[in-house]
This record gives structure tokens, sequence and C-alpha cells, in this order.
């Protein structure tokens, strides 16, 4: 499981630097992120409530989480224009 994680990991690095498949590396980077808090650490946070570092490592994971599912989710702002000859044509 841990070479399996370090692939994925480094897939969508890849991806990501690249900008191929930006949108599926993202949503798949985020689905693999919600599983591996739901498996391990969300449960270990549950079994011992009052033990503040379980719940320190939970957050950080869950923003990494949701900022990886907001990159495969957004759209462009605005649409591409095409280049202009003129040099003024930026303003």
């Amino acid at each position: 499981m841990g070479l399996f994680r370090r692939f994925a990991l480094l897939a969508a690095s890849l991806s990501i630097a690249t900008k191929i498949q930006v949108r599926w590396s993202g949503l798949l980077f985020g689905i693999m992120m919600v599983l591996f808090v739901a498996m391990l650490h969300i449960p270990r946070a549950l079994a011992s409530p009052s033990d503040r570092i379980p719940w320190t490592i939970v957050y950080p994971r869950n923003v990494i989480r949701r900022r990886s599912l907001a990159s495969c989710c957004k759209r462009d702002a605005q649409p591409r224009r095409k280049a202009s000859s003129s040099p003024w044509a930026a303003y």
C-alpha cells in the first residue's frame, strides 16, 4: 500500500507540474486523501478525543484534500484571448 501511495503522489505531482490531466490528478489525489484520512487518522483521533496530536494531524490532511479537489473542479474565470500583433493590445 505504501508503494502504491508513493507512485500516486509522484504521478499527481508530475501531472500538475506538466499541466497534463490536472483535473483527473487532482480528483484522484483528493479521493486518495479522503480515504487515507478516513481509514487512518479519524479513527485514531476518535479513540482518544482528549489527545490533541491526532486532531492536529487530521486538520492539515483535510486542508490538502479540499485544495486538491478544488483544483480539479475549478473553471477558467476568463476565456483566453487570441494574441494580437499590436504592442498596445494588452491594455
